[in-house]
């Protein structure tokens, strides 16, 4: 089956493809250039699954409203799951 692309969106640091989008669903495929980063990001609502194919990732678990700790993902063997909240960065 051949899956259309829904949105294509250029970014200084890569792109975002977004390939499935529902009401409670969005699947994209981000990319980064090699040594970029994104500015901090969270989610009030939104859980996110992340598998890494090549390079880091450096997440940030949120504990309580002051208190975060450090998730560090490689490729492949890597997936986490973000609650709303937490943080992420490339590295």
């Amino acid at each position: 089956m051949k899956q259309e692309l829904v949105k294509y969106v250029e970014k200084p640091w890569g792109y975002e493809k977004w390939l499935a989008v529902t009401d409670h669903y969005a699947l994209k495929e981000i990319f980064f250039k090699k040594g970029e980063r994104c500015s901090f990001q969270y989610h009030n609502q939104k859980e996110e699954h992340i598998y890494i194919l090549k390079g880091k990732l450096e997440s940030w678990k949120m504990m309580n409203i002051k208190n975060c700790i450090p998730i560090y993902m490689g490729p492949v063997i890597s997936s986490a799951i973000l609650r709303p909240f937490d943080i992420e960065i490339p590295l």
